[in-house]
């Protein structure tokens, strides 16, 4: 299904005031899901080609990712994630990864191996040419409005480790990022003028903060937009 998202980029050091502002909006938000630390590995050609596609605003592009949730680094429940963007349009086929999956130290070989042999059929056609490119990983909270039209997450103690460099999939030398909180709001299809209007009840601007550049440009991070 298609959905409408736009991020909103804060500093670390107000989170406090930033949550201050989300309980104050006239359309209340509620807890959606207990907060939860999610991981995933990134997957791009060896040319970098999605992190140019992004980088350009290329309008119609794609990422795939390995996603988990949870502070474990081997033998994990995770998904191959296909996130498309269609213009101000998006959507995510998702496929199960059979069994559990070890991450941590796994050469990057073998975790692609293991990949192709525990995604459906239909998947493995999206991982040729794929490697393994960057390990990010952030604690991320879950709210939506009271008539579930708006679904808005709040991601904080971002973590990433490049992954291009080395034989191991690793997080052990992460690479340093600025502090940043990120806001995403999300929306079905249809519901753009609902978001923007619930955008106007708060003090910053949207941006194209990508975690997946941010992993492989923290030096030329946007800045984030005053509280």
């Amino acid at each position: 299904m298609s959905r409408y998202e736009v991020k909103l980029v804060g500093r670390r050091i107000d989170l406090h005031r930033i949550r201050a502002n989300l309980e104050l909006l006239s359309s209340a938000l509620r807890e959606l899901h207990p907060e939860r630390t999610v991981q995933s590995v990134y997957l791009d050609t060896p040319d970098g080609r999605a992190l140019a596609d992004n980088l350009a605003g290329i309008a119609a592009r794609q990422k795939l990712r390995v996603r988990w949730y949870g502070e474990a680094v081997a033998g994990v429940v995770a998904q191959l994630e296909c996130k498309r963007r269609h213009g101000v349009l998006g959507d995510k086929p998702l496929f199960e990864v059979a069994g559990r999956l070890d991450v941590e130290g796994v050469s990057r070989r073998d975790f692609l191996a293991a990949l192709r042999e525990r995604v459906p059929a239909a998947a493995r056609g999206l991982l040729s040419g794929q490697e393994p490119v960057q390990w990010i990983w952030y604690r991320r909270e879950y709210f939506g409005s009271a008539d579930g039209r708006l679904r808005v997450t709040l991601d904080r103690d971002l973590g990433a480790a490049d992954l291009r460099f080395g034989a191991m999939v690793s997080k052990r030398r992460p690479t340093p990022l600025p502090e940043l909180v990120v806001v995403e709001v999300k929306a079905a299809a249809g519901h753009e003028a609902e978001v923007q209007k619930w955008l106007q009840e708060l003090p910053l601007r949207p941006s194209r903060c990508s975690k997946f550049v941010l992993a492989h440009h923290p030096g030329q991070a946007m800045a984030p937009s005053a509280w």
